[in-house]
């Protein structure tokens, strides 16, 4: 009995992962609206019957794409902090990992272009928070403890730096030029984040 399950549960697994690899495909090449699910199931080698059994509809598809990239972002994000670095270089440091990836094409498309449009402002913005803000937050808030940034209140500021942050991708994913975009954008942060600085 236990190993036809384990079996069927790794064949799910496999079904799950083509379609959200075949989404992540045409969703950054297509974008959301001109991608069908007919185009979906037949890119990852999978029935229609699979993609209903795994998500409900195209949209849940492409906000487990979408989760899938912002669970990268922590992920990349804690690869560049050090125990040996102080908060705020942390958390300067995870800034610009995050601008790093916004040169990529599936970032830029599906997390800032086309996720808030098909999310809706309300839920893009939840997940954002649940990926980004806390990170945000800790690493201002113990930025203050250690005396290099004002003390305030760190929730509004946590949410003025991601809102800074996104703005700065977005002009990275939107530019002709990204890898200019992306000095440009770094630099400007760079000027904001220093103005934090006690």
């Amino acid at each position: 009995m236990h190993v036809p399950s384990r079996l069927q549960q790794a064949r799910a697994d496999e079904t799950r992962q083509a379609l959200l690899r075949a989404a992540r495909e045409l969703f950054t090449e297509q974008g959301y609206a001109q991608t069908g699910t007919e185009q979906l199931v037949q890119h990852a080698g999978v029935t229609r019957g699979a993609l209903y059994h795994h998500f409900e509809s195209k949209l849940a598809l492409f906000e487990a794409v979408f989760m899938s990239l912002e669970e990268e972002f922590i992920v990349i994000g804690a690869q560049v902090m050090s125990p040996e670095a102080s908060a705020w270089d942390n958390l300067v440091a995870g800034c610009h990992a995050y601008l790093d990836m916004c040169l990529r094409p599936d970032i830029g498309r599906i997390v800032l272009l086309d996720g808030p449009a098909v999310l809706g402002p309300e839920r893009w913005r939840e997940l954002e928070d649940q990926y980004a803000l806390a990170a945000v937050l800790a690493g201002l808030q113990q930025a203050m403890d250690d005396g290099v940034v004002t003390p305030r209140p760190a929730l509004p500021l946590a949410r003025m730096v991601l809102a800074a942050v996104n703005e700065a991708g977005l002009y990275i994913a939107q530019s002709d030029r990204p890898r200019v975009a992306r000095r440009e954008a770094g630099e400007a942060f760079d000027t904001l984040l220093d103005g934090l600085r006690a």
